[in-house]
């Protein structure tokens, strides 16, 4: 089996890359901002879409055109790349911010609008991939995923690794809320899975670690399996939540004190697929890396 995928040198591609040549898979990286590109796809059976803006990068002005964003055009001409090319289907790896609120249930059949920017643009680029292979008939897995760790993550959670390691205290007493993340390895097991069966059809479905963490129990799990200590000041949430407001992080009380959790049972129903490694081992391996790396 021969699979092509874009963004194969970001965090989730370096490590699907890995995973799919250790298991015998043929993997071609495919770079759409290349002139030919299309032509890689050639003889590939499956097309594997990860490339996509950052979150931290999305800034729309009043009245923009989402239909006319880069990665919205992009969508639209991989699928016509694939059709062309004999690609079997596509496995589009996209965010549970596509889904929209936060209230509700990452399995739920209720569609809300996306909350800001990202998850606007990600909706759109689903929205875009699933009716043009409509139309020609290709099978599409959408693929929605909470925060993803694993060696070699950036951002947030690099930052909070950092924290910990220090023993910083840290404003995060009250933080109980439980929320879904999702270790690399279990998500290229579930990728996996989709590489290797074809839905009937476009089929979304959720992925996720199988226990949720409120963000005060990750923060102590991490801080036992890296030895530190960690103090947690128990602020009220009402403190936190305005102060961050005033610095103009009002998505980050969201992620830090809010709950959101998903039930992975889309996937385990349409891919027989488990998580094959557990929350603690997946941030075992995780914090040895950041430890390994400092050394």
């Amino acid at each position: 089996m021969t699979v092509a995928i874009t963004g194969a040198g970001g965090f989730i591609g370096r490590h699907l890359t890995e995973h799919l040549r250790s298991i015998g898979v043929s993997v071609r990286e495919v770079n759409p901002r290349r002139d030919g590109w299309e032509a890689s796809l050639i003889g590939t059976d499956v097309l594997v879409h990860l490339a996509g803006s950052a979150h931290s990068s999305l800034q729309f002005h009043t009245g923009f055109d989402i239909s006319t964003h880069e990665d919205v055009v992009l969508a639209k001409r991989l699928v016509l790349a694939a059709v062309t090319s004999g690609v079997q289907h596509i496995v589009h790896v996209s965010s549970v911010k596509a889904q929209g609120g936060w209230e509700i249930s990452g399995e739920s059949d209720i569609e809300t609008l996306p909350a800001d920017n990202y998850g606007q643009l990600k909706r759109a680029v689903e929205a875009a991939i699933i009716r043009n292979a409509s139309r020609s008939g290709l099978p599409v897995w959408i693929t929605r995923l909470p925060l993803v760790y694993g060696p070699g993550v950036r951002a947030n959670f690099l930052q909070l690794l950092k924290a910990v390691a220090r023993g910083l205290p840290l404003p995060l007493g009250r933080a109980t809320a439980t929320r879904s993340y999702l270790g690399i390895r279990n998500l290229c097991s579930a990728l996996s899975c989709c590489i290797q069966q074809t839905p009937n059809g476009t089929a979304t479905i959720y992925l996720a670690d199988q226990e949720p963490l409120s963000t005060r129990n990750l923060v102590q799990m991490v801080s036992d399996l890296s030895h530190s200590k960690t103090i947690l000041l128990p602020l009220p949430r009402w403190m936190m939540r305005i102060s961050l407001r005033m610095l103009g992080k009002g998505d980050v009380y969201s992620r830090l004190f809010e709950g959101f959790t998903i039930d992975s049972c889309s996937a385990r129903e349409a891919l027989g697929w488990q998580p094959p490694f557990t929350t603690r081992e997946e941030l075992q391996w995780t914090i040895q890396w950041y430890l390994d790396s400092r050394s």
